[in-house]
């Protein structure tokens, strides 16, 4: 699990790259681990065009 912290008066969709970066691979008991999980879910705080350029230029 990982921890981004970031100061209080910056809004979270800022450090929303940098949180989805920290993701570990999924282990899985065997293959080739997965990059990313399936899904994302985020609040309202996540939803503006810039969150979802970022999250398209990843494959998200």
């Amino acid at each position: 699990m990982s921890v981004i912290h970031s100061a209080a008066n910056i809004h979270d969709s800022k450090v929303l790259e940098e949180a989805v970066d920290a993701i570990l691979p999924i282990r899985k008991p065997r293959g080739r681990p997965r990059k990313r999980p399936k899904k994302l879910h985020a609040d309202k705080a996540y939803d503006f065009p810039r969150c979802r350029k970022a999250l398209r230029r990843r494959g998200a």
